[in-house]
């Protein structure tokens, strides 16, 4: 078996959004994809408020590669959700084989509907529309030990792997792809699509 292609994603990042619905699926079927979670801990030298210079530069260009990628693209919510809740929630539907569709169903739900991804109704329709189990999914974004697990292996991933922003690949012999531009070179430059050949 093909060894698995990382995927560093964030249900916060909207650059991971488009990421997880317009390059992922671009990666060879025989290549299997780990779908990674991270998000910023207060931890990470770069946690902070952002400037309002990048925030104006970043909805620019949200806005012309939802329209490059025919994305439809909403207004998330001013307010930053626990983002330890959404992810904690993939890992549940991870465990049940669900969960890059449940990912990819509340990445759609902030970013093209708007809605709060850490509240129960947003992730219950995740886990629907994935075939995951949404009570089991519920329950376990609401449990602060596999919250506290998830931050603890975020940190070590940070720490130990160098895996500190989204979207990323990592390829198995541990080569980093960090951003949107970086993982489509690595698409076109076969590092992905190898067992085509």
């Amino acid at each position: 078996m093909t060894e698995p292609l990382r995927f560093a994603f964030s249900i916060r990042s909207p650059y991971a959004w488009i990421a997880a619905q317009r390059i992922v699926p671009r990666v060879h079927p025989d290549v299997p994809v780990e779908w990674v979670p991270l998000f910023p801990l207060p931890t990470f030298p770069n946690f902070g408020d952002l400037l309002p210079t990048k925030v104006r530069y970043i909805i620019e260009d949200l806005i012309r590669l939802a329209k490059f990628y025919d994305l439809p693209l909403g207004r998330p919510p001013a307010a930053e959700p626990d983002w330890a809740v959404p992810h904690a929630a993939f890992v549940a539907a991870d465990e049940q084989g669900c969960g890059p569709a449940f990912v990819r169903a509340l990445m759609d739900a902030r970013w093209s509907r708007g809605e709060d991804v850490a509240g129960e109704t947003a992730l219950r329709r995740a886990a629907e529309a994935s075939g995951a189990d949404a009570a089991f999914v519920l329950a376990a974004s609401a449990d602060p030990a596999r919250r506290d697990a998830l931050t603890r292996a975020i940190q070590t991933r940070y720490d130990d792997e160098g895996i500190f922003g989204v979207p990323m690949f990592v390829l198995p012999d541990g080569a980093r792809f960090w951003g949107h531009d970086r993982m489509a070179w690595a698409l076109e430059h076969g590092f992905v699509r190898a067992a085509e050949s």
